[in-house]
């Protein structure tokens, strides 16, 4: 019981306290493309990510060698970095992500796997008319949201 009283005080300070994160880099060896790096967010709330042999077949399903894709909402680049991979050095990733701490991330993601990689890392929203947006975010640092007020708290399973 003590320690469930402790680490929810522990969440509590972290999604109230604002706090800049850094990164880890990790590597996978995958099958037909060799040693891949990606650069790991450090946020407490941010869960491990990993890039597999799987996700990059699925992309390349939808798209190609030399296609071009548009991440939207493309967060640290976990998406990213397998659809590059799925349309190779010579096609292009386009990864929009409005959130500044966020997008250093996708920035490190993108720079990472030069040879075998083409990502475009820009660092707004996607949305369907010019404008400023309030967006909202699960903790003072910033780990996840959005444009978020036309989705209820119950559905999006987030408190904003």
């Amino acid at each position: 019981m003590l320690n469930f009283i402790k680490r929810r005080r522990e969440k509590k300070a972290i999604k109230s306290t604002f706090r800049e994160y850094g990164h880890k880099i990790k590597q996978f060896d995958i099958d037909g493309y060799g040693k891949v790096k990606y650069a790991q967010w450090l946020h407490p709330f941010e869960g491990p990510k990993f890039v597999t042999k799987a996700q990059i077949d699925f992309y390349k399903e939808l798209s190609g060698e030399g296609k071009m894709i548009i991440d939207i909402g493309a967060h640290t680049g976990d998406t990213t970095v397998p659809m590059a991979l799925a349309v190779g050095k010579s096609g292009i990733v386009l990864g929009l992500e409005p959130n500044p701490y966020v997008y250093k991330i996708l920035e490190k993601n993108s720079a990472l796997n030069p040879d075998n990689t083409n990502i475009v890392p820009l660092p707004f929203a996607a949305t369907e008319e010019d404008g400023e947006f309030i967006f909202n975010y699960s903790d003072a640092s910033f780990c996840n949201g959005g444009f978020l007020s036309q989705i209820k708290n119950r559905k999006h399973k987030h408190n904003y």
